[in-house]
């Protein structure tokens, strides 16, 4: 008989912020489809991105951690010169993926992510070992 595999521990904000990825990663793939004439096929991608970073750190991979902590970065990034030139909608952009960058660069998080290194099967970074 299959044993079941033990749930690795996730904390309640690092599935919060997995959550608000898959949801807007769906809302920007059916923007993206919705609007696919007018350029939205560019949304469907990152859209993409987000519900895989999203899934991977409710699986608590530790790719998943540095993707969403890349994808929120490059978020803020892209949407500064856009508020500057008076979009409001990358104010909200802005505001939620600076959270989610102070959230994912907190000690906390960053424990949570240093434990998941090395557990993954074939995953993480190699450690150095001494001699034999």
């Amino acid at each position: 008989m299959d044993r079941p595999r033990p749930r690795r521990h996730i904390p309640p904000f690092i599935r919060i912020i997995a959550w608000f990825e898959i949801i807007g990663g769906a809302l920007a793939i059916v923007n993206g489809i919705l609007l696919f004439s007018r350029g939205g096929w560019l949304l469907i991608l990152p859209g993409a991105i987000a519900i895989l970073g999203g899934w991977g750190l409710l699986g608590a991979k530790l790719w998943a951690y540095y993707t969403v902590l890349v994808v929120a970065a490059l978020n803020v990034v892209i949407a500064s010169p856009l508020l500057s030139r008076g979009r409001s909608t990358a104010l909200f952009t802005l505001v939620v993926n600076a959270v989610i960058l102070l959230i994912l660069l907190s000690g906390r998080s960053r424990d949570w992510a240093a434990s998941l290194q090395g557990k993954e099967e074939g995953g993480g970074l190699p450690t150095k070992q001494g001699p034999p």
